[in-house]
Formats: C-alpha cells, structure tokens, sequence
C-alpha cells in the first residue's frame, strides 16, 4: 500500500517502476517527522533527518531510559551497526538484530526496532535494496550522498512550504501534527515560509496553501481509492472534512487501523481491498450512502490494476452503512 501511496501520485507509474526505485535508493525508507517510516526522495533525507532528528530523540528519551538505552548503550550499538553494514553489505532486519545480540542487547520490549530507529536518525543507516524478496537496511553514505547543513529557520521554511503545496490549505495545527513539530516551531516554519504561503480565514479558522501549487486541477473531482494509511487522510489534525455529512467526527478505523478508503470529491464514502491473485487482481467496495456511477468505480479499479500490471477481476460493490464507522 505505500508503493501504491506513490503509484496514485505518479499517473501511469507501475509497481515494477516504484521498487527498482526503491531498490536503487532513489527513494529510501525511514523514519522521520512525528515519527514514523516515511518514504522519501534522496536529495531530501539529510536535511530532514537534521531538522526532525533531534526532535524525535526528545520525545523517545523517556521511552529509552526506561528501555535502559542511554548515549553509551546508543553509541555502542551504532558502531556494531556499522561495523557490521560496512563488512557485509546490506543485511536485513533480522542479522542486523543477530549481531547486537551477539553482544548483549537482548530485544525484550523491541529494544532492537529502537536502536536501529536512532542509527536512522544518526544518519547512519536509511532502507536497502531488496534481497531475496526482502528488505535491507544499507548504511546512509552509500545510498545518499552528504549534503550541505541548512540553517534550521531555512529546513522549517521548506517543510512548511512542501507539507502547504501538497496538503494545503491546511492549518498550522496540521502541519505541526503531519511534521511532530510544537506549535512554536510551527509559527516559525510559517514565518520562514514567507510569501510562498497564502492566507485564508473561513469558517473562523486560518488556512494555508502554497503560492505556486504543483498542477492545478481539471475537469470532474476524481474518484480515488487511497491506500491504507494515506497522507490525505491521516495527515490532518482535523480530518472531520473528509466525512460524509451525516458522520461528522466519525472515525474510519476498525481496530485502530486505518483501511483503505474510497474518496469522492474529497469525502470518504467507503473502503474497498483487493486480492491478488496470480495474474488477477480482485477489488471489492463497501459503499455508504454515496453511489458512484459504476463507470467511476471501474475507471478507478482499472487504474489500480494498472499498476500493478494485472488483470482486472471488478466484484460487485456492497452497499453498507458500515463502510465510514464509528
């Protein structure tokens, strides 16, 4: 579902195109922002991994100590990290995990997902190319080259701008949840920004949207079926303008997961899945109140099968009030 995150932004990509990309670290995987992994280009990744770094060490601080990884337990394991990168080449979760055992970090309560997290953001070890059907973690130097250190009020004001262009309008409140910021770096991001941010108050509240966005859009609103996950839905604070009139404040999630969703003219009206199977892919669509024409729905179905270079197997879509739950 994340390569599909990049697939529906990329009209007429496939999954093949997404993970050689991948695979040759023209787009890495790791952790940053609130945090959590995030797919991103490689020019950005320094200069991310510095401004949003120090951010992220703050707020696990507490979690480490009570881990008992303090700044001796974090450099020790780096350099086994490294050591260990450096001699082998990429190595999957898994070794990485077997070495640091090897020398006294044993992995009760994840220890091990939290040291590597912190080489990550040591700029130490970014995602690998695949191996085997599996994913590695390479050290960062050989898969991005270093970059110039940006002053922090310059990084804040390009992380508003790019979170505004692709995102706005949004609030600050957005941006300070979408990027783990406080609300005073987040004023400051702003301020950064400058004229590249345009202003709007509606309703009450202010909202931003970049001065120049990418593309402008055309014709009818679009018909998506977004991945798990996907940025336009989770990275609002208040995602309450993606309900359907009569589920203001509803949440989508079942079980605490957030599944994918069918958007309509910016409004969540249902949750679709697929099933692959061999050269077919299988969609299915649990509708609201909303119906679609079904022309909409195969065009979109049809899309994703694209992607994926599969052949199209359209089941017929339900109808359930359950599809936007409480």
């Amino acid at each position: 579902m994340a390569k599909w995150a990049l697939g529906i932004r990329l009209p007429g990509s496939t999954l093949v195109e997404i993970e050689r990309a991948l695979h040759s670290g023209a787009i890495l995987r790791t952790h940053l922002l609130r945090p959590t992994w995030h797919l991103v280009a490689r020019p950005d990744i320094r200069w991310l991994l510095r401004l949003t770094g120090p951010r992220i060490k703050a707020r696990l601080r507490a979690r480490h100590r009570h881990l008992g990884l303090g700044p001796v337990e974090m450099r020790k394991s780096r350099r086994i990290i490294e050591k260990a990168l450096a001699r082998s080449g990429p190595l999957p979760r898994a070794e990485l995990s077997r070495h640091l055992a090897e020398v006294g970090f044993d992995n009760d309560d994840n220890r091990h997902a939290h040291l590597l997290v912190y080489a990550e953001l040591d700029e130490v070890i970014a995602s690998g190319p695949t191996r085997d059907g599996q994913p590695t973690y390479a050290l960062l130097d050989e898969r991005a080259p270093q970059a110039p250190k940006r002053e922090e009020a310059e990084a804040l004001g390009m992380l508003a701008v790019r979170f505004f262009q692709s995102h706005g309008p949004a609030t600050l409140a957005d941006l300070c949840w979408w990027a783990g910021l406080s609300v005073p770096d987040g004023r400051k991001a702003l301020d950064a920004a400058g004229r590249a941010l345009l202003r709007q108050d509606i309703g009450g509240a202010t909202y931003w949207t970049a001065d120049a966005p990418v593309g402008e859009s055309s014709g009818a609103p679009p018909l998506l079926f977004l991945p798990a996950f996907d940025e336009l839905v989770i990275a609002y604070k208040d995602r309450s303008a993606l309900m359907p009139p009569s589920k203001k404040g509803a949440t989508i999630a079942r079980g605490g997961v957030f599944y994918p969703t069918v958007v309509d003219n910016g409004r969540i009206i249902g949750l679709w899945k697929r099933t692959v199977t061999g050269p077919a892919v299988t969609i299915d669509v649990e509708l609201g109140t909303a119906r679609p024409a079904r022309r909409r729905l195969t065009a979109t179905a049809s899309a994703y099968a694209g992607f994926l270079e599969k052949k199209l197997v359209w089941a017929e879509a339900s109808g359930s009030r359950a599809a936007v739950s409480r």
